[in-house]
């Protein structure tokens, strides 16, 4: 199981997205909110927060959570790029 956002998504539906399927997650672990947020250093508050997609996650977060669900974490960024962006590739 994954989490993926998609790029047409609007970036609060994106976190409900990602709220939902970490809820999902959690229960079928048979987790709490208050459980998952100990594993993870946070508060259950916090835990209800992002499953509610209020609250933004950061990718560190997304990585903690990713690694206590068992979820695979894929990061895509598509679309093109800016005028006059530099690929990673080509910095120096």
């Amino acid at each position: 199981m994954g989490l993926a956002v998609l790029s047409t998504a609007s970036h609060r539906e994106a976190l409900r997205s990602i709220g939902r399927h970490l809820a999902a997650r959690r229960r079928e672990l048979a987790l709490t909110q208050e459980q998952l947020g100990r594993r993870i250093g946070v508060s259950q508050f916090q835990v209800s927060e992002w499953e509610h997609g209020k609250r933004d996650l950061r990718t560190s977060t997304l990585i903690r959570l990713a690694c206590a669900l068992g979820l695979e974490l894929r990061i895509e960024c598509v679309g093109a790029p800016p005028r006059g962006a530099v690929p990673l590739a080509a910095r120096g």
